[in-house]
């Protein structure tokens, strides 16, 4: 369900979150020529990514996104999606014990709750190189 970074962790809620999120983009098309797709809840400009956290030596405060298998409406762009989550989900998200993030983790959000609008902008785009010092 999760890597070993995080398994330890996703059973206490103490290190449970809600990512805030407008929209999620996938890539779609071929290798080369992909272009951003954005995924959106419909009707809500702003919803929750189920999220994990931890505080590491090396980085400090750290985080993640559990994802899940995509629903029929991501499907095409990925076979993983993040975990959304309902404005009524948001509190038992973050207090409910290992059996509801389960729950959670294996649960399809409804496709017909998603906006899909591809886009023509590029998914990877070249950075210049960063100008180097005269000698």
């Amino acid at each position: 369900m999760t890597t070993p970074m995080w398994s330890g962790m996703l059973p206490d809620p103490r290190h449970r979150c809600l990512i805030p999120l407008t929209a999620f983009a996938e890539p779609a098309g071929a290798r080369g020529g992909m272009t951003r797709t954005w995924v959106s809840v419909a009707g809500e400009p702003i919803f929750a990514w189920a999220g994990i956290w931890r505080n590491t030596e090396a980085w400090g405060p750290v985080y993640g996104g559990v994802m899940t298998q995509s629903n029929e409406a991501v499907a095409p762009f990925s076979p993983s999606m993040p975990v959304l989550l309902r404005p009524d989900d948001y509190e038992q998200w973050l207090h409910c014990g290992i059996d509801g993030v389960t729950r959670f983790v294996f649960r399809t959000y409804p496709a017909k709750r998603l906006s899909v609008v591809a886009t023509r902008e590029r998914w990877l785009r070249r950075i210049a190189a960063a100008p180097t010092a005269l000698s």
